[in-house]
């Protein structure tokens, strides 16, 4: 679990990009959200996701959807799409993105938070633990945001 201290290790900034239409449904426009993970600690942030889809994004704007590459533009084409351990070296950073696309296409300007649930793996033995809580049923890591950092908060035009 993330307590304050940990949280205050890393930082998640997100800035607009340009707005694309969807290779899976042309009708679809989203703009691309470039995230920038920094690790600001002096060890190395391993962390949980999935190799294609990715349930660790959150939104604080319900007008949203949020949707990540795989869904939004490679039309859920995946090899394959497991639990992995991604990593952050020390005061270095990561770059991300997702797809943002208002519900209600009729707005000039909205502003919104991304979070990124953050489950850290301190020992590599703790692997498998982590995976298979993060796969199942309504437990899934996913739901929880205990260990769930903010980014900055931007405005869409």
């Amino acid at each position: 679990m993330l307590n304050k201290a940990d949280k205050s290790r890393y930082t998640l900034l997100i800035s607009e990009g340009k707005q694309v239409k969807s290779n899976c449904k042309p009708s679809q426009t989203a703009n691309v959200i470039n995230i920038v993970l920094k690790n600001n600690s002096n060890d190395t942030l391993k962390y949980i996701d999935w190799t294609c889809s990715s349930m660790i994004w959150k939104i604080d704007n319900h007008d949203f959807i949020l949707e990540p590459p795989f869904e939004f533009q490679d039309c859920g084409t995946c090899d394959k799409n497991i639990v992995s351990v991604f990593e952050v070296l020390p005061h270095k950073t990561i770059a991300l993105k997702v797809y943002v696309r208002k519900k209600n296409i009729d707005y000039n300007k909205a502003e919104f938070k991304i979070g990124m649930i953050l489950q850290r793996i301190i020992y590599n033995k703790d692997f498998w633990v982590y995976a298979h809580y993060f796969m199942e049923g309504n437990n899934q890591l996913s739901y929880q945001t205990t260990n769930l950092i903010w980014s900055n908060s931007i405005e869409i035009h």
